[in-house]
């Protein structure tokens, strides 16, 4: 069994400086996690079992856009029938 996991975390930001007043304000920019996981069983040479699970997450910085995030989630089988 083949066991994967892969974690993201990232946050990219614009800011918009004014240095004769000496503001910061984000002008944008996200905040994205990301999840994956998947299992691989070999049941024998010609047949594969594969579970997996994907979530991702963004979250704007600014409110001119939405938050979103996604789901995937499953169950492959592979038989092979030539080597």
């Amino acid at each position: 069994m083949t066991v994967k996991v892969d974690l993201n975390l990232r946050e990219n930001t614009t800011i918009l400086r004014k240095v004769i007043e000496g503001t910061n304000q984000p002008s944008a920019g996200t905040k994205t996690l990301s999840v994956k996981v998947s299992a691989d069983y070999p049941v024998n040479d010609r047949f594969n079992v594969r579970a997996f699970y994907d979530f991702s997450s963004n979250e704007p910085f600014t409110s001119t856009s939405y938050p979103t995030s996604y789901t995937n989630a499953g169950i492959a089988i592979r038989f092979t029938l030539a080597q």
